[in-house]
């Protein structure tokens, strides 16, 4: 697994088209935070993992990270390069290697890493809830809000977003960063909403 990051984030700093380049992360920042990411996927779904062949040019940690190197990390990890936020970037990380197995897994892609006939009952759990944690992911990235138009106040927006969003999603979007956070706790102060 570490192979895995370590070599992606080399390629990127190479490239000069990287997130990790951004702001506040050095590149050993994110290689390390990526490697946090990438354990958590492992520790998460280790039973289901197993079930793969793991290692060598062809296998599961080569091909996501073909498939991630083709289809970028998504817009959570470079949002959270933006922001400085560690626990987002590392929650980031996690999301695109759980989007890039779930997709390559739905495609039919991974069938021939499969290193075992059926998968075994916890594997088989820890696919199903690896599925329906992507749809609910997928599905709160769905209607995430639009940035606010020019002429709305950051506090006029949360305003607006604290009526017009549901929990879920305004925690997302206010609770999960120092900038939302600053955002909502202005908002309060200014009595706007309670």
């Amino acid at each position: 697994m570490s192979g895995m990051t370590a070599r992606f984030f080399k390629q990127d700093e190479d490239s000069n088209d990287s997130a990790v380049a951004l702001r506040q992360f050095t590149a050993g920042d994110a290689r390390k935070y990526a490697e946090q990411g990438a354990s958590q996927f492992l520790a998460e779904y280790g039973n289901l993992l197993s079930s793969y062949n793991l290692h060598g040019e062809f296998g599961l940690w080569a091909t996501l990270q073909t498939y991630l190197q083709t289809m970028g990390l998504g817009n959570v990890v470079n949002q959270a390069v933006e922001d400085g936020d560690v626990s987002a970037y590392i929650s980031g990380i996690f999301l695109s290697q759980v989007n890039a197995f779930v997709t390559l897994f739905e495609r039919g892609a991974l069938e021939r890493l499969q290193v075992v006939e059926t998968l075994p009952e916890l594997a088989a759990e820890e696919l199903s809830r690896l599925l329906k944690y992507a749809r609910v992911k997928a599905s709160t990235a769905s209607v995430a809000p639009q940035p606010a138009a020019p002429n709305v106040t950051p506090t006029e927006q949360c305003e607006k977003d604290f009526h017009d969003l549901g929990s879920s999603a305004f925690k997302t979007k206010y609770m999960a960063n120092q900038n939302g956070r600053k955002t909502y706790e202005q908002t309060l102060a200014e009595g706007k909403i309670s």
